[in-house]
This record gives C-alpha cells, structure tokens and sequence, in this order.
C-alpha cells in the first residue's frame, strides 16, 4: 500500500498542503465518504512515517472497519475514492494559485448567465493582473490572447459598439506563439546535441526567424532571449550572439521565470565553455561571470543543494582569474551546500587548488598526497596540479614518473572520448616541453604551433606559458 497512488500523491505535498487538505477531507463538500475520511485518518495518524511496515492494507482496513474481516476489493474501492478526493484538492490548489485562471472562470461564468455588467468587471481586473504582471512568457501571452478573446466576445454582445480588438487578439496569439515556437527549438537543439540522431521539424520555424530579424518583436524581452539563445546553439562560432543572450541575461533577469533562466544560463554557459575548450582564453572571465550571476540569482543550488562539478568549476574559473580573494569566500560560503558525502574531499580538493594558485607547492602536494580521491576527476584534476609543480619546479625524473603513470591511469578508466583525448594531448605536449627545455630549443616555434592548433586542449594557456618562460 506504502507504494499506492494514494500514499505517493499525499507523500509529495507539502506541510501546507497536508495542513489544507486535512481540512477538505473533513468538509462534507468535499467528501461525503466516512469511511474515506477514515481511510485518511489512518494515512494522518502516521505523521509522515509512511513505510513498508506502517502503511499497509491490512492496517489500514482493520483501522476503518475494526470487527469486519479483511476485504481487499472493499480496501481498494475505498484507495480509489480517496485519490480522486486527492486529485480534485490538487486541481482546486493550482487554480487557488492562478489569479488569471480564476478570473477566467469569473468572466466564463458571468458571461454564460448574461451578467454582462459583472463579466466586465472581472474583465477589468484580469486587465489589471495582466499589467502588473513582470513575467512576460508565452503563459502570458497566451492569458492576454485569452482576455483580449473575451473582451471581443464581450463586445459582440453590444450591438452599439462598432470597434474591435481583433488586433490586439492577433498580436497576443502570435506573440505566444512566436515565444513558444523558439523556447522549444531551443530545447530541440539540446536534445540533438546531446544525440545526434534526436532530429526534429520544425514547422514555421524560419518564418517565425524572419520576422525576428526583419525587426519584429523587438520590445518582447522574452522572444528576444529565446532567439539568441537559438542563435548561440545554431552559429556557436558568432559572439555577438552570445554577447547580446548576455546583455539579456543581466539586464532582464526577472522577465521569466527563474527556471526559464536558468535554462538560458546554461546555454550561455555551455557557449562560453565550447570557446574555452577551443582554446580562446578570453572566455574564462566570460565563465566566472556567469558563475557569479548563477550564485547571485540562486540559478545554481537546487534544493539547497550546489552540484559538486559546478563547485569544481566556479573554483577552477575564479583561480584561472587568480581571484584568491573571491575563492575564499566562495569556499566559506558555498562549501556548506555540496551534499555531506562530497563536502570534505571537494573542499580538499579546492583548498589544494587554492594553495597552488598562491605558490605554496609545498603546502599544496602536502594536502593531495593526504588523500587518493574516490572521484574520477578529482583524481585526474590532483594529477594535473602535481604535473604542473613538478614541471615548474624542474623535477625532471618526478614528472617522468608521472607522466608515466599518468598515461597508464587514463588506458584504465573509462574516460570519455574528449577528456582522455584532452588529457592525452597535455601529457603528450608536456613531454615535448621537457625535451625541448632540455635537448633541442630550436624548435621551440614548430612546438608552440602544434599548441596553439591543437584541440581539445583545456591547458594550452599554460602550456604556452611555459614555452614564453624558455
């Protein structure tokens, strides 16, 4: 029973929720069943305990008909009525919340008994709602198409009036339409990059692109947002595409809803990331901004929880930047929300990182040697600080060594395809660097070109840092 329909619905409310619903259960409007309220008598005196052990059929019957042999059709009959008293809280719960959709109801309701007079105010205050409304999405569109529908209805009631709204009922569809047409090609383009053989039609899609770029729909922030978002993904080697998803991005962050930008913050974040991985460092400030921008709008902790490869990056990012300071109070504050599992060999792995950036290689290969990370790329990421200190410190048969062992661990793992090709490319320049350093400098240029050309190279800024310092 634990694992029921009923038990799942009621396990996923809220406090509130349960506190609401145990008042509906109990109002004979809604539910005219004792032995359903029963039923949920049983489910409440649980207090939330609902396990394998305390909820089961047999404890729930004996519970509503204690001198009744057990009948699991009866039971079952009785499970069904009470996920439909459930589901219909559920459907009151999220009109409760819709100011609109209430007000929809009100105007259809004056509407169909003839209360013409009553249907226009409750027209007037849906106008209202709408104006003061700050996100503008294709729900609100849609909600103003729907107001304008029934302001034109309305008129039409009226024999004496001879305008219309039939514009604005135009404009409003095709405005949600125009948004909604884009947010989904978006999302279509990031399925088919994550598998190439995700192909979808897009019907009306280069219409909807050539009334955007004619100049169209200029002043909707929301279709301007999912355009360039679009533009970024179709023509990633564009930076001005980038630059103005940017632009939108700091200047209108309320202009949708917060899971909507952070939709659009990961795209502009995977754009800056695709350019790094190409080798343009100027990227890495372009990172750290947006990292900033996920902490300060609190796009980046879901849960209460901050995804410990987004924890890696921001401190990778910010001591790129060699913003010591910053990563610092990012590692005071922000260490707290990785989940507990993760939080002592991340925060480790990140003071190690700290340190390196500083100059204390001391200090630094003192902590790494302190632990052998249980995570894959922490355990690569250890190794590439250590190669870096023993390379600039001129450990020359330490680094071999590592080198070595290196190149061993990545033929090991199961690494994906582009960070053992990256980590390859490192370990396979570095050695060039060695040899040069030592042998042969005269062809310092031919090694440098190799770097520059070279790709996926997620170390060449410091490779060619190294090669300037010959």
């Amino acid at each position: 029973m634990h694992k029921s329909k009923l038990i799942e619905i009621y396990r996923h409310f809220n406090r509130k929720e349960k506190a609401l619903f145990r008042k509906w259960v109990n109002s004979p409007i809604h539910n005219q069943h004792k032995a359903v309220l029963l039923l949920f008598k049983f489910i409440f005196s649980k207090r939330g305990n609902l396990t394998e052990l305390s909820i089961t059929k047999e404890k729930a019957y004996q519970f509503i008909y204690p001198t009744s042999t057990y009948n699991d059709l009866k039971l079952r009959h009785l499970m069904s009525l009470g996920v439909n008293i459930l589901e219909k809280f559920v459907r009151f719960s999220i009109q409760d919340s819709d100011i609109f959709l209430q007000q929809k109801s009100l105007i259809q309701f004056y509407k169909d008994r003839n209360l013409n007079k009553f249907s226009q105010q409750q027209i007037h205050k849906a106008k209202l709602v709408q104006k003061h409304r700050p996100i503008k999405d294709g729900y609100y569109y849609f909600n103003q198409y729907e107001l304008e529908t029934a302001v034109f209805e309305q008129a039409g009631e009226d024999e004496r009036v001879r305008t219309t709204n039939l514009q604005a009922v135009f404009d409003a569809y095709s405005t949600a339409f125009v948004i909604e047409i884009l947010r989904h090609a978006c999302t279509a383009l990031t399925y088919k990059n994550l598998n190439k053989k995700n192909q979808f039609e897009i019907l009306f899609l280069q219409a909807v692109l050539d009334q955007i770029e004619l100049g169209n729909y200029q002043e909707v922030i929301s279709i301007q947002f999912y355009y360039y978002c679009y533009k970024s993904l179709t023509e990633p080697n564009q930076a001005s595409h980038y630059q103005q998803l940017k632009k939108l991005l700091f200047e209108h962050y309320q202009a949708l809803e917060s899971s909507e930008i952070k939709n659009i913050h990961v795209i502009a974040l995977n754009f800056c990331i695709k350019q790094l991985n190409n080798g343009d460092e100027n990227y890495v400030q372009e990172v750290f901004d947006l990292f900033k921008y996920g902490l300060d709008y609190n796009i980046l902790i879901k849960d209460n929880v901050l995804s410990r490869f987004t924890y890696k990056n921001i401190v990778t990012a910010a001591l790129r930047l060699k913003e010591i300071h910053w990563t610092k109070q990012f590692l005071t504050q922000y260490t707290p929300y990785l989940n507990s599992k993760y939080q002592k060999n991340y925060h480790h792995f990140a003071s190690a990182k700290l340190l390196y950036t500083k100059g204390d290689y001391d200090e630094t290969m003192r902590l790494l040697f302190q632990v052998e990370y249980d995570d894959l790329f922490l355990n690569l990421d250890a190794k590439m600080i250590l190669l870096k200190i023993y390379y600039e410190q001129g450990s020359t048969d330490t680094l071999e060594s590592l080198l070595n062992s290196f190149y061993i661990y990545l033929q090991r793992k199961e690494i994906m395809g582009y960070h053992q090709s990256n980590y390859k490319n490192i370990i396979k320049f570095t050695r060039k660097l060695l040899y040069l350093a030592t042998y042969d400098k005269g062809n310092l240029k031919k090694i440098q070109e190799q770097i520059e050309q070279a790709s996926p190279l997620t170390e060449k800024s410091w490779l060619l840092e190294q090669i300037h310092n010959l």
